[in-house]
């Protein structure tokens, strides 16, 4: 495994969702809305690195580049705690002649 980020660091970030139940427009064009809005804040850290990872198929090795978060809040499914992968990326092959 290989570090390519420098530091571990805070993130934060705020997700809403508005359920619209009822609409009425007047005669004077004024809109109205109602309904629920639900509001998610989700705090974490994270750092990024690099891993060589063999290929369940085929048997080859390529070259992941994973960012790890651990988060402290979030939605009711969010991962409060351990560290999670919060983003994968398939990079290049490495070939065997490089091992």
């Amino acid at each position: 495994m290989v570090l390519t980020s420098a530091e571990i660091t805070d993130h934060e970030r705020e997700v809403s969702r508005a359920e619209i139940r009822e609409l009425d427009v007047s005669l004077s064009g004024d809109i109205t809305l109602r309904g629920t809005e639900t509001t998610w804040h989700y705090r974490w850290q994270e750092f990024r690195f690099a891993t060589p990872i063999q290929d369940a198929d085929g048997g080859d090795w390529y070259i992941w580049w994973i960012t790890a978060r651990k988060y402290s809040s979030g939605w009711e499914r969010t991962p409060i705690g351990p560290w999670v992968s919060g983003a994968a990326v398939k990079g290049d092959q490495i070939l065997e002649s490089q091992f």
